[in-house]
């Protein structure tokens, strides 16, 4: 969604090139400085759906608000560098939260398959939101701010299927690295009965 905000910031609203340019370096700093905090909190906490799905809702917020208020030829600069500087920093939390739980839950013999999975099925779904802002912005342009619409739908969708993962079923010794494989997957392998607690 960022290119999508972008894109709306200088179609829409006027912004210069500069303005944009402005916002996205304290979107990235802030992602930068808030990694290390961000990982820290999702290897110690045992709520790792919980603040993945929080980060998500927060980030979907932001990036509403950013097309709800900001003014022409970036009037409230200041305001929207706080919000890029917010939402730089929510979305610190996600790539350590869906690899905590990923490790979690497959533990790391079988991390990179699942990564890779995992990756590929993100990439398709940035093509299809990226599809259909497209198609949104070609049919409504210079007004593409109701592009924004999928922006929440995608949320719903994430928050619902993080929702389907059961907690027992992460293993936070493994998703810290402390053992190679999750309990989920010695009792899958080591019975031969694929029997799963959750």
């Amino acid at each position: 969604m960022i290119n999508m905000q972008s894109a709306f910031l200088i179609s829409s609203k006027n912004y210069s090139e500069k303005q944009v340019g402005i916002l996205f370096f304290v979107f990235g700093m802030s992602q930068f400085l808030f990694q290390a905090p961000a990982g820290y909190l999702m290897d110690y906490s045992n709520q790792k759906i919980f603040w993945l799905s929080t980060a998500a809702v927060l980030t979907t917020l932001f990036t509403v608000t950013t097309a709800l208020t900001a003014e022409d030829d970036g009037g409230n600069l200041g305001f929207m560098v706080l919000i890029k500087f917010l939402q730089g920093a929510v979305t610190a939390m996600i790539p350590p939260g869906l690899n905590s739980i990923t490790q979690g839950i497959v533990g790391s013999v079988g991390m990179t398959k699942q990564v890779s999975m995992n990756e590929m099925m993100n990439h398709l779904g940035t093509s299809i939101l990226v599809l259909v802002g497209s198609l949104i912005a070609y049919a409504q342009y210079p007004d593409i701010g109701i592009l924004f619409i999928v922006s929440p739908i995608a949320c719903a969708l994430t928050v619902f299927y993080l929702c389907r993962i059961y907690p027992e079923d992460i293993d936070h010794d493994a998703a810290r690295g402390l053992v190679t494989e999750a309990n989920n997957e010695k009792e899958t392998t080591g019975n031969g009965t694929g029997k799963n607690d959750a």
